[in-house]
C-alpha cells in the first residue's frame, strides 16, 4: 500500500467517525430538547416552590441553632461573671482574716508584753 492510500484509508475511517460522533451528539440533543419540552413552567415553579420550602426550613433550623448558641454564649458568661464576683468576694474575705490574724498577733504580742511588765514589778499571774 502506497501512503497515498493508506492517508485516504484513514481519511475515510476518521470521517465516518466524525460524522457518527455527530449524530450521536445530534442524538443526545434531541432527546434533552424532547425532556426539554415535557417539563413544564408550571412544573418547574412547583419544584422551586418545593426547593425554596426545604431552604426556608433549612433556614429556620440554622436561626434556630443560632439563637442556641447565642443563648449558651450568654449563660457562659453570665455564669463566667458568677464565679470571677465569688473569686473577688474569697479573695475579701481572705485579706479579711489575714488581717485578723496580724491584729490578734499584735494584741498578743502586747498582752505578752503586759505580762513580762507585771512579772517585773512583781504582780504575780
Amino acid at each position: 500500500m502506497t501512503p497515498k492510500k493508506i492517508s485516504a484509508i484513514l481519511h475515510k475511517r476518521l470521517e465516518a467517525a466524525f460524522t457518527k460522533g455527530l449524530k450521536g451528539v445530534v442524538k443526545k440533543l434531541m432527546r434533552k430538547e424532547k425532556t426539554m419540552k415535557r417539563i413544564t413552567y408550571k412544573e418547574l415553579e412547583k419544584r422551586l416552590t418545593e426547593r425554596e420550602k426545604i431552604l426556608g426550613v433549612r433556614e429556620m433550623q440554622v436561626q434556630k441553632e443560632e439563637q442556641r448558641l447565642i443563648n449558651e454564649r450568654i449563660e457562659l458568661n453570665r455564669k463566667y461573671s458568677e464565679i470571677h464576683q465569688q473569686a473577688e468576694e474569697i479573695n475579701m474575705m481572705i485579706k479579711r482574716i489575714e488581717t485578723q490574724q496580724r491584729i490578734l498577733a499584735i494584741k498578743e504580742i502586747k498582752v505578752k508584753e503586759a505580762e513580762k511588765r507585771l512579772l517585773q514589778i512583781g504582780y504575780v499571774i
